[in-house]
């Protein structure tokens, strides 16, 4: 299962950012903060405008979530761009 292809980007922050946890939700995927998780995501946006790479960020969200799956750590990064810098999609 992949993460979605449309999201509310244009939404108001709180919109946003209640749209996103929903839909890490729906994929399963589990964090112990919405906050720590929704800041991760536009973390994520702001590194891949430096020049990061997605499989970079694979990695080093596994590193830091243990207990994230491969296909997880896509599916938050894919989620990521879909929500909060759809650019980078």
């Amino acid at each position: 299962m992949g993460a979605p292809t449309s999201a509310p980007v244009q939404a108001a922050p709180q919109t946003r950012d209640a749209a996103f946890i929903k839909a890490m939700q729906a994929l399963g995927i589990t964090f112990t903060s919405q906050e720590r998780a929704i800041a991760a995501a536009r973390a994520i946006c702001n590194d891949l405008a430096q020049g990061y790479t997605k499989p970079k960020f694979v990695t080093a969200i596994q590193n830091t979530n243990p207990g994230l799956t491969n296909a997880d750590a896509f599916d938050f990064l894919s989620l990521s761009t879909a929500y909060y810098c759809p650019q980078y999609q």
